[in-house]
C-alpha cells in the first residue's frame, strides 16, 4: 500500500468438494484487497498469466503443486523472473526433494525452517536471489 504500483496476484485453483473458496485470500486485509488479483489456474497457465501482470517479482510464496516435476518447473518459471534481492518462499518443502534439489542446482543457500500445523510440524524453504 506504501509501496508505488504494488500488487499482489495469487494463482490458486478451486479444491473440487471442499466448499473452501470463502477461504482463499483470507490472510489479506480488507483495505489491501483492492491490489490483489485472483487467478483460478494451474501453475502451468496461471504463473506465466500472473507475469504479464506483475513483470517481475519481489517475494513468492509458492504453495501449490505438490508433485516434484510441477515444483522443479514452477521454482524455475518463478526463480527467473524473480527480483534482485528478492525472497522465494516455499511451503511443505518435505513433501519431496524438488526445494533441496533446486537449490543445489542452482548453488543456492537455503533456509530450512519449521511452523506448527494440524499434522505436527511442516517445513518451508525460503532463499534470497
Amino acid at each position: 500500500k506504501n509501496r508505488k504500483n504494488s500488487k499482489l496476484v495469487s494463482v490458486d485453483m478451486p479444491y473440487p468438494g471442499k466448499n473452501n473458496d470463502q477461504d482463499v485470500g483470507i490472510i489479506i486485509p480488507t483495505d489491501l484487497k483492492k491490489y490483489w488479483t485472483l487467478l483460478r489456474y494451474a501453475d502451468k497457465e496461471g504463473i506465466p498469466k500472473a507475469l504479464k501482470i506483475l513483470k517481475n517479482i519481489d517475494f513468492c510464496h509458492y504453495d501449490s503443486d505438490k508433485s516434484y516435476d510441477g515444483r522443479m518447473l514452477s521454482y524455475k518459471i518463478i526463480w527467473d523472473n524473480l527480483s534482485k534481492n528478492g525472497i522465494f518462499y516455499s511451503d511443505d518443502i518435505a513433501d519431496n526433494n524438488a526445494f533441496i534439489d533446486f537449490c543445489r542446482k542452482n548453488r543456492l543457500k537455503p533456509l530450512i525452517g519449521s511452523v506448527p500445523s494440524v499434522n505436527g510440524e511442516k517445513l518451508f524453504g525460503l532463499v534470497k536471489k
